[in-house]
């Protein structure tokens, strides 16, 4: 399944209040809610980019601290090396492969 499928398949109050969970420094929620789902709605209309070569991974993990977050990577299928997303255009990233 890919990225773009998954996105499409939540229902965006789930996704938002999920979200907003993890803003727990945010100066204004309201404001931070409004831009997350202009967020969604730009996200859920750019065309993916379909590549059969890359997978995203995301992983629940905790920390030598105790404190839990998402690892999100991408492998390609071409060799073993994994990279962090930081950098790539949404486009692309909605249209891998997720694990």
């Amino acid at each position: 399944m890919y990225f773009y499928q998954i996105l499409h398949a939540c229902e965006e109050a789930a996704l938002t209040k999920e979200f907003l969970k993890l803003c727990t420094d945010s100066p204004d929620l309201h404001h931070t809610q409004k831009i997350f789902q202009e967020f969604l709605k730009h996200i859920k209309n750019l065309q993916p980019e379909i590549s059969e070569e890359w997978t995203l991974f995301m992983r629940h993990v905790q920390n030598d601290a105790g404190e839990d977050y998402e690892h999100v990577y991408a492998k390609n299928s071409h060799d073993s090396q994994s990279f962090g997303i930081i950098a790539v255009p949404w486009k692309k990233i909605l249209g891998w492969h997720h694990n």
